[in-house]
Order: C-alpha cells, then structure tokens, then sequence
C-alpha cells in the first residue's frame, strides 16, 4: 500500500511540474486535459527505446498538448521546460544517491 501511494505521490508532482511548466512560459493551464496529456507521455516513454524517452516522449507531449489548444511554439518550450526540469531534478537526486554509496564505506570505517 505505502508504494501505491509513494506512486501516486510522485505522478501527481510529475504533472503539477507539467502544469507550472505551461503556466511559466504564459499560457493557460488546460486543467481538464493535463492528466490525459501527461498520460500520453508516459506511453510513449514505456515503449521508447531511448533513455528516459528522449525525443518520443517529447514528440508526444508536443502533439497532446496542441491537441489541448494551444500553441505549437508554446507547446514545444512547455515541453522542453518541463523535459529540462524534470532531467535535472532526478539526475541531481541520482547523483546524490551515488555519492552517499560511494561514501559509505569512508564514513563506516572513519
């Protein structure tokens, strides 16, 4: 159970992150469409044979979120915010997870 919800947790910041990412470059939220446009980018990343879904995943929340009103060229820098933030935020946690492993041996024995 406590998994389901560290789940839910963690796709409900994944598509308010999608959300302040439309919101930051000016245009309207389309609230009522943003979990379906979310949804269609992580499809597109479960069948990506790239890592994290590079230009799959990117292709597909472009053509969601034109398809939810609004602009191509608002859609793409949404998008490439969104991509940009979300790489650096698990890439920034993955490298602090590396560091405290590698760092666990010195401390244990110091």
């Amino acid at each position: 159970m406590a998994a389901f919800v560290y789940a839910l947790v963690n796709w409900t910041a994944d598509v308010l992150c999608l959300a302040a990412a439309i919101a930051a470059i000016g245009s309207p939220v389309p609230w009522d469409k943003l979990v379906l446009v979310w949804s269609a980018g992580q499809a597109a990343a479960s069948f990506s044979p790239t890592p994290y879904g590079i230009g799959l995943v990117d292709i597909a929340l472009i053509i969601a979120l034109h398809a939810a009103r609004l602009r191509t060229s608002d859609a793409v820098a949404a998008v490439l915010y969104y991509r940009i933030i979300t790489f650096k935020i698990g890439a920034t946690l993955l490298w602090m997870g590396y560091m405290y492993v590698r760092d666990r041996p010195r401390r244990a024995a110091g």
